[in-house]
């Protein structure tokens, strides 16, 4: 799960900072991704199966637990046990709350299936934002004390790019001017709406506007943004660039150099990419949804996700007065200091020194 785009992030931003910590740590994936954190008092044993297979609950080494602590699980997929020791991280409840959007009625019974055992097993619930800490109490029978909220930082640390400048993206056919989408194309993410919006701001505001969409595409996607693209007519193929996955040196260059970055996600259990945008110096534009709403809580930054006249509006409004943008950026940056990697960090630590102590004798 480490390469993954949001558990991922919050395993390569917090179990760094965790591992500085005086204690034994014992990580559990692919030895090779894991070897730099590798030390005096931190080994890699390898745990490589599929997330959401049978597989990964047959080979987990439940050996291991009979000397551990406490077990820190970055997703709801915990191991099938008598141990009870276990911190849980449960992003979102996309699988339970949006079943139509999901393919597979395999995965929403693994979903609901591994709901009950988290309930039966996990010692604490962490949620990345209060809007899933209620997702979690509305549809799941919980204890409240049991759920606790631990923020994000802002995104994913990508460094500083080695070049700023757009001719580096290049390679991804990509040019100026451009609004930036960050995700997979799943329905839930509701790219119809953003590519209606983005028809509705070419014809009244700039023609020689892109629209990127960055992220894992496969080929079943591509046709799926141009079926979604037919729909607005004379939207040509050439003026959506799906850039597939990107390195992090270029995706600070694709944040820095896009004109506003739009996240138009019906359902989001916190919301990475427009902290991300700040950081790199972009006006982000979210769907008045989910835990987006708590992320950028600006009303004049949020948009009806189910509505592209108010999304296209909003897109026209700060493309035609820069002044306003970059004041609201301004704005944002100050937000953002709430959100602290450090800080999610030192909140898990306790947590976990918390239950390992508390728990011992179970």
């Amino acid at each position: 799960m480490i390469d993954q785009s949001g558990i991922g992030t919050v395993i390569q931003e917090v179990v760094p900072r965790l591992l500085a910590a005086p204690h034994h740590f014992v990580l559990l994936g692919d030895p090779e991704k894991l070897a730099n954190y590798v030390s005096d008092h931190t080994e890699a044993m390898s745990f490589q199966n599929p997330i959401y297979s049978i597989g990964e609950q047959i080979s987990f080494p439940r050996r291991l637990l009979r000397g551990t602590d406490v077990l820190l699980c970055p997703h709801y997929n915990i191991p099938v046990s008598t141990f009870s020791r276990i911190v849980v991280i449960v992003h979102d409840l996309a699988h339970l709350v949006l079943p139509q959007f999901f393919s597979g009625m395999a995965k929403r019974l693994y979903a609901h299936l591994f709901f009950r055992v988290v309930l039966r097993n996990a010692a604490m619930i962490v949620s990345p934002s209060e809007f899933t800490r209620k997702e979690i109490l509305t549809h799941v029978r919980v204890a409240p004390k049991r759920v606790i909220t631990i923020l994000n930082g802002p995104g994913r640390s990508f460094g500083p790019p080695v070049d700023m400048s757009v001719d580096r993206l290049a390679r991804y056919d990509v040019v100026l001017p451009y609004i930036l989408a960050v995700g997979n194309v799943k329905p839930h993410k509701n790219l119809e709406i953003l590519l209606k919006a983005f028809f509705l701001v070419k014809k009244a505001a700039d023609p020689s506007l892109k629209l990127v969409i960055t992220g894992q595409t496969f080929e079943s996607d591509r046709a799926k943004v141009r079926f979604l693209g037919s729909s607005c007519e004379q939207l040509r193929a050439e003026d959506v660039v799906l850039t597939g996955r990107v390195s992090d040196e270029d995706m600070g260059t694709l944040y820095h150099n896009a004109s506003l970055h739009v996240v138009p996600s019906l359902y989001e259990g916190f919301g990475l990419t427009p902290l991300e945008a700040v950081r790199f110096g972009t006006l982000p534009l979210v769907a008045d949804a989910a835990a987006l709403s708590e992320v950028v809580d600006d009303p004049d930054l949020r948009f009806d996700p189910k509505d592209p006249k108010d999304l296209a509006n909003k897109i026209i409004k700060f493309l035609r007065e820069p002044e306003l943008l970059h004041k609201k950026l301004s704005e944002q940056r100050r937000r953002m200091e709430r959100f602290s990697w450090d800080t999610a960090a030192k909140a898990y630590l306790r947590l976990l020194e918390n239950v390992g102590v508390n728990n011992k004798g179970n």
